[in-house]
């Protein structure tokens, strides 16, 4: 019997075991078991069947061109990924566990869809979520970890996001149990300046950036030797997405938008449009808020040589451009983007009149 997986779910839910499992896996390894994972009821009451799992927010957050060969590649490495569990037994032993993830993996070029089957190793991992309730598992948006760029990343965000049930707003890890948590080598990063830049930095950033959680880490030391990290964390409900959809049904025109911001010739979709927006602390900006908006995207446009829309959302949000103050006193550093917020008005003008 085969499995397609037409409703997709968002929420990636793992049995704690497996968020403190040992053992390497790639970033876009990571990804696609974090998207298998978003199946976790299906999998359990399907146990032995082959599933059809739509792939296509894979493709969506990936800039490889050759997605076939991409998906192809990372399906056939995650079917090989070894993952260590250690538990202990009743008699406060301790026990090791090395288990594989997925069996058969097939992909078929043009289509972006992935068939496989779940790895009987993994089984018991996703019966523990059903008998344990909120307790044996944690559970987070895929959305969070889709656009991340380092696989250390998922994996801190994760450890983190577990103690969240638990009530806790820090996590403290041993050097050498967070090294083996991330799969990291022993001859890796083997200086905690290496480590602190290569791995923690870049996982600070991200997950700040593009999670729930707010986060700070600090080194643990003992006689001036680093023997620890603690991460602090602040939990909070991550924005709503935002879509040109919600947008009209608030009654607030997405071309306006595009055209008083000076971006109708940017190639930027509705939805993009309403995100560019929505970015912008209104509060403060007032009626100058098309403006900054123009502003930053000029600024974004000499600036970036490609993905001038993630530059613009950066931009935005960091007053690259120093466009709050020149929105506010009306001088503009450049000619060009006075000249754009004249034309602005001009298409606006026009714009209305047609309505």
């Amino acid at each position: 019997m085969e499995i397609e997986i037409k409703e997709k779910d968002d929420k990636v839910s793992k049995s704690n075991l497996l968020i403190e499992s040992r053992g390497k896996m790639s970033l876009n390894e990571a990804k696609l078991f974090a998207l298998i994972m978003t199946q976790t009821e299906l999998h359990q009451e399907n146990q032995f069947e082959k599933y059809v799992l739509d792939v296509s927010s894979l493709k969506d957050s990936t800039n490889h061109k050759g997605f076939y060969d991409y998906l192809k590649k990372t399906a056939i490495a995650l079917e090989d990924v070894k993952l260590v569990v250690e538990t202990l037994t009743e008699k406060r032993k301790r026990k090791t566990t090395v288990i594989r993830l997925i069996n058969s993996p097939s992909v078929t070029e043009g289509e972006y869809e992935l068939e496989y089957y779940i790895n009987k190793d993994l089984l018991p991992y996703i019966e523990d979520i059903l008998k344990k309730g909120t307790k044996g598992y944690t559970q987070y948006q895929l959305e969070n970890i889709l656009s991340m760029r380092s696989s250390y990343s998922i994996r801190i965000y994760e450890l983190l996001k577990q103690y969240e049930n638990k009530g806790e707003d820090y996590r403290e890890f041993e050097i050498e149990d967070l090294r083996a948590y991330l799969g990291i080598d022993q001859d890796k990063y083997k200086r905690i300046s290496n480590f602190e830049e290569r791995v923690l930095k870049t996982a600070t950033k991200e997950i700040n950036e593009q999670t729930d959680l707010d986060i700070q880490y600090s080194k643990v030391k003992k006689r001036n030797k680093v023997v620890g990290i603690r991460f602090d964390v602040k939990y909070r409900n991550k924005k709503e997405t935002v879509t040109a959809e919600k947008y009209i049904k608030l009654g607030i025109d997405i071309e306006e938008i595009r055209i008083r911001s000076g971006l109708w010739d940017s190639g930027f979709n509705d939805d993009q449009v309403a995100v560019i927006y929505d970015s912008v602390n209104i509060s403060d900006i007032g009626l100058e808020i098309y403006d900054y908006i123009l502003l930053s995207y000029m600024y974004s446009k000499r600036k970036a040589a490609r993905n001038i829309y993630a530059y613009t959302l950066e931009t935005i949000k960091n007053d690259y451009a120093r466009a709050l103050p020149q929105a506010k006193t009306r001088y503009f550093v450049h000619e060009e983007d006075e000249a754009r917020i004249i034309e602005a008005l001009k298409r606006f003008g026009a714009y209305k009149k047609k309505m």
